[in-house]
């Protein structure tokens, strides 16, 4: 009963992500980076798809090694502008899908797979149960996902570790955060 309160599946509200297994992503604006769990499942909430993800998506995508797959993307990425950011496209895998329940599982799948994913999915409605079912096969299968989503779905509760709103260029931590420093 001892060992309970640091039990890995247990959630701690907004306690801050165990060092070392997030990674940092620099952003233009603010003093401190974004950091996005591995092995786990992030949300970004936006008020329109399109409105600067692929900024954010940049950095990370310059700095992940494995698969990086594209699930649903509202708009398809222009392979200059990825050259320009120093993205080689050939690296991302595309996956269309036109209902949310075919995205679900698309990513679902794609994190179960073992090969360590990053897993960015356009999603406008899930609920609890699908959220936790994407959060359970990034942590089996060592997979990251990073889900858009409606600005709307900020009222509904998430099993996401991090979970922010990008909004005109800005943005609003609502769940999780930074490693204490050491």
């Amino acid at each position: 009963m001892a060992a309970l309160p640091e039990h890995p599946r247990l959630w701690k509200g907004a306690r801050a992500l165990p060092p070392g297994r997030f990674l940092s992503l620099p952003l233009e604006e603010g003093p401190s980076p974004l950091e996005l769990p591995l092995a786990g499942l992030s949300e970004c909430l936006l008020p329109a798809p399109g409105q600067g993800e692929w900024r954010l998506l940049a950095p990370l995508l310059a700095h992940w090694e494995g698969p990086a797959l594209l699930i649903a993307p509202p708009l398809l990425p222009y392979p200059p502008a990825l050259a320009a950011w120093r993205l080689r496209p050939e690296r991302l895998l595309l996956i269309e899908a036109a209902e949310d329940k075919t995205r679900l599982w698309a990513s679902e799948q794609a994190l179960r797979c073992g090969c360590r994913p990053l897993v960015l999915a356009w999603i406008e409605k899930a609920d609890f149960t699908a959220l936790r079912r994407l959060k359970l096969a990034a942590a089996e299968g060592q997979g990251t996902a990073l889900l858009f989503r409606p600005l709307e779905a900020a009222s509904s509760p998430s099993p996401a570790s991090l979970r922010f709103c990008l909004e005109r260029g800005l943005l609003r931590l609502l769940k999780g955060g930074a490693p204490a420093p050491a």
